[in-house]
């Protein structure tokens, strides 16, 4: 199983030193290699590369038809439903379609009436149009500019002197790698990126490619084992008071438990604001409005954050980092375990924050389609290394470079 899940090379690691997606393939290896006669998948891809998802579900189709195993997945990808002999559809606890996915995906109205995305030969057999790759230009086309292609000419700007873009975060030569007893894993080698205010910047590669711990290196989760990373001109390593670096970048990390920890979802995003100075009551003011801002209903408010769902602790991870209003916003693996509607209004709010508050976006996707969308520039990475740092257009555009680094793009239908 860990060669069928690609962690061959990593059977000797420390479980706490491999990446969110590699944790994820390790969780359904060690399901798998007990070969049940029955195994439930809960948003098991939600992690994985494209490449990845794509092996894990043909490892499971496999496993389905030769050893006869049941598999039961919760999923909020269409297209993963669609492999399915019977599909349930919930809403407010209740089933409220059940069919083959023929039966249940024909009907767009009670799709689009339960914010579930429509699949693209159930679009076409409802008349619906079906340029999705115009649909994506158009949206990317318009937030480049917006950005007034904010990063287009950084080669030439940095040769005057009257460079009127702001460089905000800085790596220069970083290196780091984790120590596993004798062994160690280079995580990063030899980095240099500038980060121009304003810019929406997309990371992206295959698990383990370093994204992670390329981001935390820019909040001081980690510190460079080699080279420098700046904030605002200033080198993060020098600064003694760790909150004069927090306040001005907000992380949301893979998995929103991992910075969840008060007893009710209201403190739980008061407590940055506090932590930087608000009053107790500023500190609610801007809760409960972060809180609304991504679409937490008010009666959450008083909720244990450990009783909610996946996707409602994302909301209020993400709120509790936008109560406190930061210059950057690092986001993880964002709309990772949000249904179509809750990720369409999760990006809406992204956008209003970059255009309305020039706020800096950093962010980790595998979904393709929400990088082309949401993007002006791509560092792509693989082992450890970036080896593309340019426009998110040019990027798509460049056949070759997708097809060596086996990316996945948002094809129109035929």
């Amino acid at each position: 199983m860990l060669e069928l899940t690609g962690l061959t090379a990593y059977k000797y690691a420390n479980t706490s030193r491999i990446s969110g997606g590699q944790k994820q393939r390790l969780a359904i290896a060690s399901s798998m290699a007990m070969t049940p006669d029955c195994i439930v998948l809960d948003e098991a891809t939600s992690m994985l590369d494209p490449q990845g998802a794509k092996d894990m579900l043909e490892l499971v189709q496999r496993l389905n038809k030769e050893k006869k195993i049941t598999v039961i997945m919760v999923t909020h990808r269409i297209a993963e439903a669609l492999m399915a002999d019977k599909v349930y559809i919930l809403d407010n606890s209740r089933i409220v379609a059940e069919g083959t996915p023929g039966d249940v995906f024909t009907d767009v109205d009670r799709l689009k009436s339960y914010g579930l995305e429509i699949p693209v030969d159930m679009k076409r057999r409802a008349g619906i149009p079906i340029d999705i790759c115009y649909k994506y230009k158009n949206r990317h086309m318009d937030i480049r500019s917006d950005m007034n292609n904010a990063q287009s000419n950084h080669a030439e700007d940095e040769k005057t002197a009257d460079n009127s873009e702001k460089c905000i975060v800085e790596l220069q030569n970083v290196s780091y790698s984790y120590v596993n007893g004798n062994e160690s894993f280079q995580a990063l080698s030899d980095i240099n990126i500038k980060i121009y205010e304003g810019q929406v910047v997309a990371v992206i590669g295959q698990t383990g490619s370093g994204k992670s711990t390329l981001l935390q290196m820019i909040n001081k989760l980690i510190v460079p084992q080699s080279g420098k990373v700046y904030l605002y001109d200033t080198d993060v390593q020098s600064v003694r008071n760790i909150k004069d670096i927090r306040r001005r970048i907000g992380y949301v990390f893979q998995f929103p438990e991992s910075q969840l920890f008060e007893n009710t979802v209201l403190n739980d995003v008061m407590y940055g604001p506090i932590n930087f100075g608000m009053s107790k009551k500023e500190a609610e003011d801007a809760a409960r409005k972060a809180l609304e801002l991504v679409g937490v209903p008010e009666k959450y408010a008083e909720y244990s954050p450990f009783e909610l769902s996946g996707g409602l602790k994302k909301r209020v991870a993400i709120a509790g980092i936008l109560a406190y209003e930061p210059d950057v916003l690092i986001l993880d693996e964002p709309a990772c375990g949000l249904d179509g509607e809750s990720r369409e209004q999760l990006w809406n709010l992204v956008r209003k924050l970059n255009r309305e508050k020039n706020v800096t976006i950093i962010l980790v996707s595998h979904d393709m389609e929400d990088v082309y969308e949401m993007s002006e520039r791509i560092l792509l990475m693989e082992h450890g290394r970036i080896v593309y740092d340019g426009g998110t257009g040019e990027f798509f555009e460049d056949r070759s470079l997708l097809e060596q680094y086996d990316i996945d793009v948002p094809r129109c239908p035929e």
